[in-house]
């Protein structure tokens, strides 16, 4: 499922879901705002805004999103880039998740 995220401006694969928050209450109200019920769906989400989140160094962890689900808007997959290039969501692991 393609998702997009219009707090964070950003467009993702989802990748996972819980059916309710496995993070501590305390770390719900920091990440996701103090509004957000722990009890609903969080989606775990592979970003692909490569420009937003730079390609990471060696050895550094890749960043996959855990979004609360009335933070994301599906989409339609975007289309391949100008010329068949790659995709708007464009993330290393989508390689190894989706084959």
């Amino acid at each position: 499922q393609c998702v997009h995220c219009p707090e964070q401006g950003w467009t993702g694969v989802v990748c996972g879901m819980d059916a309710s928050c496995c993070e501590e209450p305390g770390w719900v109200a920091q990440s996701c705002g103090a509004s957000v019920a722990p009890t609903q769906p969080f989606y775990h989400v592979l970003p692909g805004t490569p420009e937003r989140f730079p390609a990471p160094e060696a050895g550094e962890n890749l960043f996959v999103a855990y979004v609360p689900q009335e933070q994301l808007r599906a989409c339609s997959a975007p289309e391949p880039g100008a010329g068949g290039g790659p995709s708007p969501v464009d993330h290393p692991f989508l390689d190894l998740l989706f084959y």
